[in-house]
């Protein structure tokens, strides 16, 4: 949970909005976003809103290594 909060403190400072979600049905999100079988889906949180990056926060990882559109491994525009 440290490491959940902390990527939702992280995905607001991107001017991302974010809460954690409870009661989903791993197998049926899973089935929905193609999520490989051998993955837990222990935690789910939504992004939503524009992303606002100055130029004084670090790049870190590319997007598209981390983050998918849909369903895993699909690439998403920022």
């Amino acid at each position: 949970m440290i490491a959940f909060t902390t990527m939702m403190w992280a995905a607001e400072t991107l001017g991302y909005d974010t809460a954690p979600m409870e009661g989903f049905m791993e197998d049926q999100v899973k089935a929905l976003l193609k999520f490989p079988s051998a993955c837990a889906w222990l935690l789910c949180s939504p992004l939503e809103g524009s992303r606002a990056r100055t130029n004084s926060m670090p790049e870190g990882f590319p997007p598209a290594r981390t983050v998918f559109a849909d369903t895993w491994g699909e690439s998403i525009e920022f």
